[in-house]
């Protein structure tokens, strides 16, 4: 059995003074839901325990 992780990496524009800290849970992901693109990265878990991608 493979074991798989995908993990979604959302394009937003933010301003230079943007401090991620600062922000809610529900504020990232308001931003994150206006997000104009989004890039699907693909994780898969060997049987030795290294990570692939």
């Amino acid at each position: 059995m493979i074991e798989i992780q995908i993990v979604t990496e959302y394009v937003i524009n933010i301003s230079s003074a943007f401090i991620y800290e600062d922000l809610s849970y529900k504020e990232l992901i308001h931003l994150c839901s206006s997000a104009k693109q989004t890039i699907e990265h693909y994780f898969i878990k060997n049987n030795n325990d290294y990570d692939l991608i």
